[in-house]
């Protein structure tokens, strides 16, 4: 679970996340979503657009996993 601030920064990620994207917490702290977790999509490998911050954008808050 990666969790960011109003402004899609990040303020914190778990083990998993850190293992899935390479990033430790220390270093994905404050830094913008899109460095940390890049979307792409499967067929043509481009990036999408995170529904974190689309959701962000539009000031809608994501349901729970």
């Amino acid at each position: 679970m990666i969790t960011t601030d109003v402004n899609g920064r990040v303020t914190s990620l778990n083990s998993v996340a850190a293992e899935l994207t390479g990033w430790s917490e220390n270093l994905a702290e404050g830094q913008p979503l899109p460095a940390v977790f890049q979307i792409v999509n499967a067929t043509t490998r481009q990036p999408v657009e995170n529904p974190a911050l689309r959701a962000l954008a539009d000031g809608i808050a994501l349901p729970d996993a």
